[in-house]
């Protein structure tokens, strides 16, 4: 039994210029560049889900989405969307990431089945 997993990331001035990292189930599986797609096939049932960016600093944390689980069935596709938050939304999230929890600064959202 196959499915399939789309991660979009729409194109956003804030943080434009680095990858993220897809982590399907615990595991870095492939970046994301801005305004641009990623596929790949996973196993159908249940899955989780997250996206994050490196931390700019050496031994420091990198940011990204809380963990999402979810469910996809034989032949069908799983769809994300990922961003982060808006530009004049980014210095507030950004500061608030160091501060508090790194896992609130990328959002990911999962597009609703037709």
């Amino acid at each position: 039994m196959s499915a399939m997993l789309q991660v979009i990331r729409p194109f956003r001035l804030a943080d434009a210029a680095r990858p993220y990292q897809i982590v399907l189930d615990g595991e870095a599986t492939r970046e994301i560049r801005n305004n641009s797609s990623a596929e790949m096939p996973i196993a159908a049932g249940t899955h989780t889900l997250r996206v994050r960016v490196g931390g700019l600093l050496r031994g420091r944390p990198g940011r990204g989405s809380q963990e999402v689980t979810f469910q996809v069935g034989d032949g069908e596709t799983a769809q994300f969307s990922c961003h982060p938050p808006a530009f004049w939304e980014s210095w507030l999230a950004w500061i608030a990431s160091l501060l508090g929890d790194p896992d609130k600064f990328i959002r990911l959202e999962q597009a609703p089945v037709p």
